[in-house]
């Protein structure tokens, strides 16, 4: 974002200096005292001095539009990237690593040493939400399998 005000800054000068110049000329008669100067200096010749001149301020004048450009597309670039890097940032929060995990009661050992239940550390640690069910083996082996096939059928029934 400097990049870009340094070169609106050096556009807007030489603006400004084409319009000090403009006027000054104006109020001034400046080819007579550049004809004069030429004269006192007869080596130089105005149609090789005013050639030079506004082709020196056409140049500037394009070298800095064309940065100016290059630095909007360059901050435009970056924009995107930040923003990339921000999402990926946003959605960096998942486990990694080793987590130990009691065998029997599948609590989870924490940073501080801690034993914790599954559910409060994966609720802490990411942006997951945890719910609760039973899996069929299990309704099967608590409940009985009528007890499932109920279930199963009071839930094609809802779909209906």
């Amino acid at each position: 974002m400097k990049l870009i005000t340094k070169t609106k800054i050096e556009v807007l000068i030489i603006i400004i200096l084409s319009i000090l110049i403009f006027i000054i000329s104006s109020q001034i008669d400046l080819f007579e005292m550049i004809h004069e100067f030429i004269e006192s200096h007869e080596s130089w010749e105005l149609d090789e001095i005013l050639p030079v001149l506004i082709s020196l301020s056409i140049f500037l004048l394009i070298f800095s539009v064309r940065r100016l450009l290059e630095n909007k597309k360059a901050l435009k670039k970056l924009e995107k990237n930040h923003m990339e890097l921000q999402e990926a940032h946003n959605e960096i929060k998942t486990l990694s690593g080793l987590l130990p995990v009691c065998s029997k009661c599948r609590k989870i050992k924490n940073s501080e040493g801690y034993w914790q239940s599954l559910e409060t550390y994966i609720m802490k640690h990411t942006d997951a939400l945890i719910t609760h069910g039973l899996c069929e083996d299990c309704v099967k082996e608590l409940y009985g399998e009528e007890f499932l096939e109920d279930i199963k059928q009071s839930e094609d029934h809802i779909k209906e």
